[in-house]
């Protein structure tokens, strides 16, 4: 089982107390930060996989076989983005790592695309459907769960970031290595869920991701991972 890396964790998040203090629009590699605006934005592509789905959001293409879209975007410079904007990840039991002491912060998120030529802004649950049901999922705020790091099995000195490791950035099943994922209680299992194929774009269309803290609405409840 990895086990949790403080000494890296709080090299994160003195990196983004630094990019807050560069200005309003600090740069990190893949994705654009506006610190006055508390947004974060990256680029990807609609890749509308085929096998149950998974994930939201992957790392380049390894994963868009269950994936709906896929970035260059990289997990753990998103991670350190979202701390930049103050939003904390989940907190672990460091001897029970499957124990959540405390959820991560509420994120909302947005994608803007076009579709039939007109630009449009909506919520990942308007494309994504429960298969048997057919209904679209519940309107939740994600949770930054911040993925993981584990020693490196080759250098043990060296952490790696899972959610690098798994080219896993938005998942959609409560899964450890998502930077962001649903909470708990609405996370889908797995082959539950599927992509809204009359809502989405059509695959190869390009697509922005939003992200920012969620308003007005509170994290759930820690609970013990299953």
């Amino acid at each position: 089982m990895p086990r949790s890396a403080p000494a890296l964790l709080v090299a994160l998040a003195a990196l983004a107390c630094a990019l807050a203090g560069e200005g309003q629009k600090p740069e990190l590699p893949g994705l654009r930060l506006d610190l006055k605006a508390k947004t974060i934005e990256f680029d990807g592509t609609f890749c509308l996989g085929e096998y149950p789905l998974e994930l939201l959001i992957c790392q380049n293409t390894l994963k868009d076989y269950e994936s709906m879209i896929s970035s260059p975007c990289k997990p753990s410079v998103l991670h350190t983005a979202l701390l930049a904007l103050g939003l904390k990840p989940r907190v672990r039991d460091k001897k029970e790592p499957g124990v959540v002491l405390r959820e991560g912060d509420p994120v909302d998120l947005r994608l803007r695309f076009t579709r039939e030529r007109k630009e449009v802004t909506v919520e990942p649950r308007e494309l994504i459907v429960h298969l048997e049901s057919k209904r679209h999922i519940e309107a939740t705020p994600f949770v930054f769960f911040g993925s993981f790091l584990f020693p490196d099995p080759e250098n043990e000195k060296r952490m790696i970031y899972l959610g690098d490791a798994e080219n896993w950035l938005i998942g959609l099943l409560g899964d450890t290595a998502s930077v962001i994922d649903l909470p708990p209680a609405a996370a889908g299992k797995y082959g539950a869920l599927a992509i809204d194929t009359k809502a989405a774009p059509p695959k190869g269309s390009k697509v922005t991701v939003i992200l920012s803290p969620a308003k007005d609405r509170k994290p759930p409840e820690a609970e013990k991972e299953k």
